[in-house]
């Protein structure tokens, strides 16, 4: 007879996954000291539409969202900085979430009377970053620690 189908893939890391598939609420649980590799708030900045940098100096890395389709302009990006450390408040009770959940927190703060202030800080020049582009971005961060969904911890934390 014929052959059963094969289970779905999950999706490649950096690919388009909506919010709220399967993947998304069961991936990731972050804590404050795992997000940026420590428990204090890096510098976060962007000079281009293709990266964030996080830190300064020698230690500093870029975060590449460049092949995050949904970003087209660097206010976006300059946004998504704000998110992020928006993201590193959230997870600061040390209660692990679900990436899923971080970028609803951020959708639900900038949803509230602030709007993007929530994010930008009283600046003009950012765009209001979708909950999509800020799973994107966490998705990138690789000082983020993961482990299974559904309530259990990674181990250390």
């Amino acid at each position: 007879g014929p052959r059963p189908a094969p289970p779905p893939m999950p999706p490649a890391a950096g690919t388009q996954s909506p919010v709220g598939t399967p993947f998304a609420r069961s991936i990731a649980r972050a804590s404050a000291r795992s997000l940026f590799g420590g428990s204090q708030l890096p510098s976060l900045f962007s000079r281009t539409k293709d990266g964030i940098t996080i830190g300064r100096g020698d230690d500093a890395e870029t975060l590449d969202i460049r092949h995050v389709e949904q970003i087209v302009e660097h206010s976006q990006v300059r946004a998504l900085c704000g998110a992020l450390a928006a993201v590193h408040s959230v997870i600061q009770g040390g209660r692990g979430r679900t990436v899923a959940e971080l970028a609803a927190e951020v959708e639900q703060q900038l949803d509230g009377p602030r709007g993007i202030d929530a994010v930008a800080a009283g600046r003009g020049d950012c765009a209001r970053p979708r909950a999509m582009e800020v799973a994107a971005a966490l998705n990138r961060l690789r000082t983020l620690q993961v482990g299974q969904g559904g309530g259990r911890k990674p181990p250390g934390l």
